[in-house]
């Protein structure tokens, strides 16, 4: 499962100025561990993974927006003996493991700097996080552009997910 290159440029442009991309909102908050992933493999499969949103002025913390440019698309993956793996990136594919529940995340420190408008945030530090869960009954998740700066919130995006 890929990111397409045009959320990737998206997602730079985003990042480019501080008006740019907001909150975590409900979701997984850490990776699962291997030792903690599901020992019976309930959620191996194909999966699709679908972003429908039109962007727009997000909130980060305090007086802090970010406009977050429109995605559109849907990837495949798999899931095998609870492992997942997802690229974020051009080059890099991350794996993680789906708990009992269902619920995953993945994340990786991007290879570029958020901006504001006048120079780069602090560090400019931005991680593109994917996180969900598989249950039949939830199949949801988040597409997010975490800034360090603003403790983790940016650019965030619903996924949702089909069994193939």
């Amino acid at each position: 499962m890929n990111l397409p290159l045009n959320s990737i440029v998206a997602a730079l442009i985003c990042g480019a100025t501080l008006s740019a991309c907001a909150g975590l909102g409900a979701g997984v908050k850490s990776a699962t561990k291997e030792d903690d992933k599901d020992p019976l493999f309930t959620y191996d499969g194909r999966y699709a993974l679908e972003v429908d949103h039109p962007g727009g002025r997000q909130q980060l913390t305090g007086n802090w927006f970010i406009n977050c440019s429109p995605r559109k698309f849907r990837n495949i993956f798999s899931v095998k003996n609870s492992e997942v793996s997802y690229k974020l990136g051009e080059e890099a594919t991350v794996k993680g493991y789906v708990d009992r529940d269902g619920r995953f995340r993945l994340s990786r420190v991007m290879d570029w700097k958020t901006g504001v408008s006048g120079g780069i945030a602090s560090d400019g530090q931005t991680s593109a996080v994917v996180q969900g869960i598989l249950r039949d009954d939830v199949m949801s998740g988040r597409l997010l552009f975490a800034q360090r700066e603003h403790s983790g919130l940016g650019c965030s995006y619903p996924i949702t997910y089909e069994k193939l």
